[in-house]
């Protein structure tokens, strides 16, 4: 029985290259040890493997059936080596992301280019809330979590790097009576049906001091969304008013779908970010991601 894939090698070498001497310069060990793994290869399977004359070294019909399998492990190692190679430089490598679902729009799109440059890579996104985002990242079920800086605490051992900057926007679809009007008042806001977001969410606590702030009180929403595709979708009802970043929902407002409310507000930036770990799996990878990130989104 075969116990060492280290004898395969040394055959398979010796095989290739016809020589004893050879394969050892190859293997960069001394002639006596290849011969001495040839020795034990053939007691091993019990058989005759190799015949060794004046023109050098040849194999039979079983150690050529053998040497097949060093070869393969060969050609493993190879790949091991490249892989390794190809960890260390980045382009390799699986990444669990996790997305606000207002970031999530342009997130993804720079996923696509991402592996586009690195298509050996792996990327899993998940799109949740603020406290998924925190949670995620502490107990490591995620390697990055990208969300707004205001509300993302990166604990100690943490690093939180800047991608862009956003405002949050008064939205309704363009059919909206609203839609196109100059000299908005408060009351106009706070008698239409709008899109909250989950009641008590970091979300909806900015989203509603921010509009207290601007004077707009006493709105009622209608319709909790949990994804932006939900929102995008009855946003375009036409029926709807809401608050979102405005990077979100930019296709759709150049495509004229989606309008912009004319009122001022108070405190509406919007700060958005990437929190990892310091020394996390795949750094040479995630550092690359992060880096595309703020290079495609800055």
């Amino acid at each position: 029985m075969i116990n060492d894939p280290k004898l395969l090698v040394h055959l398979a070498e010796t095989v290739n290259l016809g020589s004893l001497t050879k394969a050892a310069e190859a293997l960069n060990i001394s002639q006596p040890a290849v011969t001495k793994s040839l020795q034990v290869l053939e007691s091993s399977v019990d058989a005759h493997l190799v015949e060794r004359g004046r023109k050098g070294a040849s194999a039979n019909e079983f150690g050529e059936r053998l040497a097949v399998y060093g070869r393969v492990v060969n050609e493993m190692l190879r790949r091991a080596n490249e892989d390794v190679a190809a960890w260390k430089s980045g382009s390799i490598g699986h990444i669990r992301v996790g997305v606000a679902p207002s970031e999530a729009p342009a997130v993804l799109d720079t996923v696509i280019g991402f592996l586009s440059r690195h298509p050996r890579a792996r990327v899993s996104i998940v799109e949740t809330g603020i406290i998924g985002l925190q949670r995620g990242i502490e107990t490591s079920s995620l390697d990055l979590s990208i969300g707004p800086i205001g509300m993302l605490s990166p604990p100690s051992g943490f690093i939180a790097q800047h991608l862009y900057d956003d405002e949050l926007s008064l939205l309704c679809s363009c059919n909206h009576p609203l839609a196109g009007r100059d000299n908005l008042r408060p009351s106009d806001l706070a008698e239409s049906d709008w899109l909250g977001h989950a009641a008590g969410s970091p979300m909806d606590v900015l989203t509603g001091s921010i509009l207290a702030a601007s004077g707009v009180v006493g709105i009622r929403s209608t319709i909790e969304p949990d994804s932006m595709f939900a929102f995008s979708k009855l946003l375009r009802s036409g029926r709807f008013l809401t608050m979102l970043p405005e990077r979100c929902v930019r296709e759709e407002i150049e495509s004229g779908a989606v309008a912009k409310l004319k009122l001022d507000l108070i405190g509406a930036r919007w700060s958005v970010g990437a929190i990892h770990r310091e020394g996390s799996i795949a750094p040479a990878l995630l550092s690359s991601f992060v880096a595309h990130l703020i290079s495609s989104l800055s």
